[in-house]
């Protein structure tokens, strides 16, 4: 693995709990991918889950 990738997925180390739990549970939105989280992802998890689960 190339080094921009390696950049771009440690983005995914800083997930709310809740995300992490829904993408396990498989309740995280269908269309939900990885280029998707890491497009822009906010740092507090509050955010993350409003704008990702809608919570």
């Amino acid at each position: 693995m190339g080094d921009r990738n390696v950049r771009r997925l440690l983005t995914l180390a800083c997930l709310s709990p809740k995300l992490i739990k829904a993408v396990a549970d498989g309740n995280a939105p269908a269309d939900l991918t990885a280029t998707t989280l890491t497009a822009a992802l906010p740092h507090d998890w509050a955010t993350q889950e409003q704008r990702i689960l809608g919570a």
